[in-house]
């Protein structure tokens, strides 16, 4: 998962996977307040009747970027797949390791410290995907995903559509960053858990229209979104770039 200062994350999934489970909170830079009864979500994979589906075109060998404890990867290994765990927190991937990820390695999330084309499929669940991102940064992130896989690679990302509410709060969020120049979806959080608080970063919730344009530049077709509630399950896939 995102955010290794303390691995806070990482001591949320040991606490679940240990039996003493907290909450967590994600701050947001308005002061907006989400507390998370506890980690045992992340335990699970898939999330989402849309992921069960998309999961069935996928090959391998994948990579799972922004593992958490492995859910996603283990899946993919449990129907055959070589998988690759990645993850800025030692702890989750000690855990994922644990839980019998065969191929977990802690990593910086931003360098993807890999050969080109070394995957048939990429993944990146639960909203990690905008993890560290801005309009800026993004391209750059999607170029050097898609120098992982070949012509024909897949993309697999799961990410909340922010327009899809009627949250009074989140609705003025969305308009500050209107007035701003940003995109509605683009936010600012930290993370607390018992008395560690983490550094702020940026969380972007990409929209369809905002994400389409940026991946094609960097060679990546979507040929397929589905909506889930406010989820929305992405499938992109590598073509060779414009231009």
């Amino acid at each position: 998962m995102f955010g290794v200062t303390m691995d806070i994350w990482g001591r949320i999934y040991r606490d679940q996977w240990e039996g003493d489970p907290h909450p967590h909170v994600v701050e947001r830079d308005d002061g907006r307040r989400d507390e998370i009864e506890s980690a045992a979500h992340y335990f699970e994979a898939p999330r989402l009747d849309a992921e069960t589906k998309a999961f069935l075109g996928l090959a391998g060998p994948a990579l799972d970027v922004a593992a958490g404890p492995g859910s996603y990867a283990l899946h993919l290994q449990n129907h055959g797949l070589t998988a690759v765990a990645i993850d800025s927190s030692p702890l989750a991937i000690k855990i994922a390791r644990l839980r019998g990820c065969l191929d977990a390695q802690v990593m910086d999330l931003r360098e993807l410290e890999f050969l080109p084309t070394s995957f048939e499929s990429i993944i990146v669940m639960g909203n990690s995907f905008g993890a560290y991102q801005t309009p800026e940064s993004l391209p750059g992130y999607l170029a050097r995903l898609r120098s992982l896989t070949h012509d024909g690679g897949v993309l697999l990302t799961t990410t909340t559509d922010p327009l899809d509410t009627e949250d009074a709060g989140h609705l003025r969020y969305h308009q500050r960053n209107r007035e701003r120049g940003r995109p509605p979806g683009l936010t600012k959080i930290r993370l607390r858990y018992r008395e560690q608080v983490s550094d702020w970063l940026h969380l972007w919730h990409t929209t369809r229209d905002e994400v389409e344009p940026i991946a094609a530049t960097a060679g990546w077709n979507l040929e397929d979104e589905v909506a889930e509630g406010s989820w929305r399950v992405r499938r992109f896939q590598a073509v060779p770039p414009v231009g």
